[in-house]
């Protein structure tokens, strides 16, 4: 047995068992892929309007990418759910790996709120700014998700 900071666990051979705070394999699954796939859909989608000339309409795959990558956030919406009642409390009670587990929440709830308005709230002419901002915050949520894996 291993003691860490009142918290229990036993040693085996399986990683997940050694680690008190450890995610059943099920959820870090659903959230790693959820992850990579909406990072490689907006990602994809960044590409896409960067090759688009000045001026030029959405069309083409633009409407698939955007597709992929809504149904992407529901997987990550409902993983972030499933696992925002036991995990973070324990992870927080714990006081292990706050920075990068508060800081990932905070930006995976940016993501949530500012794709919710570039989809459904701001008008047009914001686009731009939001959907940069978007972007940024998606990316550097992805490194601090990575990081806190580790």
């Amino acid at each position: 047995m291993v003691q860490s900071h009142g918290c229990t666990a036993e040693m085996s051979s399986d990683p997940d068992r050694a680690r008190p705070n450890a995610l059943p394999r099920w959820q870090a699954q659903t959230i790693i892929w959820a992850a990579i796939s909406l990072t490689a859909s907006g990602l994809f989608w960044l590409f896409v309007l960067f090759r688009r000339a000045p001026g030029d309409l959405p069309g083409g795959i633009d409407p698939w990418l955007a597709r992929w990558h809504g149904l992407s956030s529901l997987a990550a919406l409902f993983a972030f759910g499933v696992i925002a009642g036991q995990h973070i409390a324990r992870g927080w009670a714990m006081r292990r790996r706050t920075f990068s587990g508060v800081s990932t929440t905070v930006l995976f709830g940016l993501l949530a709120l500012t794709g919710y308005a570039l989809a459904y709230l701001v008008p047009e002419q914001w686009h731009p700014q939001l959907g940069w901002l978007h972007s940024l915050l998606g990316v550097v949520a992805f490194a601090l998700g990575a990081m806190h894996r580790r």
